[in-house]
């Protein structure tokens, strides 16, 4: 509600402050659970019968001095409340990649993070295979996680303004 902070961030008069789970966030999860973990790309997926079909578009993280994802919010590519509806359409992920020696612990952190309350948004690759449409790096296992900025694309498609820190 407008007026209350959450930690350092106060929420002005007459906003309301949302809070979302990035997947940097979960990036550093895994870091602190010694899992080495490579970002690679965050873009949009495409979602056909509520399930992850491809990339249609996506931004390197490498190459980017830009955050991925907001660069889609506010070029409006997402459809994330007709997905909501419909089970079909677009909405933002972000593709990293872990070596495929630490899958097994991967999975055991994400059990873990379920626990603790987390839902689980994480779809996991095969080894040697592409995911989603995008190459994986040799000796690693890729990993998509569903974009923590899916409810601001959705309020932002709502017509909406979504300021964030």
């Amino acid at each position: 509600e407008n007026g209350r902070h959450f930690q350092d961030i106060g929420v002005p008069e007459g906003l309301v402050g949302i809070g979302t789970v990035c997947s940097i966030t979960i990036n550093g999860i895994f870091l602190r659970g010694g899992i080495p973990i490579r970002p690679r790309v965050g873009g949009i997926i495409e979602i056909a019968r509520r399930k992850p079909v491809r990339f249609q578009s996506f931004i390197s993280y490498e190459h980017s001095s830009v955050a991925p994802l907001e660069v889609f919010i506010t070029s409006r590519k997402t459809s994330v409340l007709h997905t909501m509806v419909s089970g079909d359409g677009s909405i933002l992920g972000s593709l990293r990649e872990i070596p495929q020696d630490s899958l097994f612990a991967s999975r055991v952190l994400t059990q873990k993070l379920i626990k603790c309350g987390f839902r689980n948004t994480t779809l996991y690759g095969f080894a040697f295979s592409p995911l989603l449409g995008i190459p994986i790096t040799e000796g690693m296992v890729g990993l998509v996680e569903i974009g923590g900025l899916n409810p601001c694309a959705a309020l932002s498609e709502a017509g909406l303004s979504i300021p964030s820190e």
